[in-house]
């Protein structure tokens, strides 16, 4: 990850979780904030290709439909 990339992923778990533990004096805290975060990114991200998955299916469905 780029310094850059590291920032966007402070400042998107700062705003899912608050004010974020310091890494230096509580590793655990933090390091249990990164795998939330993590889980929930892929888990929303699993979520949108179902429902993308989903969409297309019915798409398809009327376009055989109609012909």
């Amino acid at each position: 990850m780029t310094d850059e990339e590291v920032k966007i992923v402070v400042e998107e778990m700062e705003k899912m979780f608050g004010t974020l533990p310091d890494p230096l004096h509580e590793p655990l805290r933090f390091a249990h904030c990164v795998k939330l975060y993590r889980y929930y990114i892929e888990r929303n991200s699993q979520l949108v290709a179902r429902t993308v998955m989903m969409i297309a299916d019915k798409v398809a469905i009327a376009l055989i439909l109609n012909l």
